[in-house]
């Protein structure tokens, strides 16, 4: 089986946002839930994924750090 690019869910300070998501997104999302049980073992709900994904998304984004960099050059100093 095919391991997940999501990493293992730790504990983290939350924040409550609320939205709705299309019918297909929401799918895929309880379709990702399976994979990560049957990668960690463990069961998850689909929405505890919702901000994980969403956060390990915008770490990769190249051209968002690019944005960032360009926004704080201290960023490009310290590579963060």
């Amino acid at each position: 089986m095919s391991k997940i690019s999501l990493p293992r869910v730790g504990e983290k300070k939350e924040i409550s946002v609320r939205t709705k998501f299309p019918q297909e997104t929401y799918e895929l999302l309880s379709l990702y839930a399976e994979a990560y049980e049957a990668t960690y073992g463990e069961k998850i709900a689909s929405a505890a994924l919702v901000p994980i994904i969403c956060g390990e998304f915008l770490r990769k984004d190249h051209g968002f750090k690019k944005y960032l960099a360009e926004k704080n050059p201290a960023r490009r100093k310290n590579g963060n």
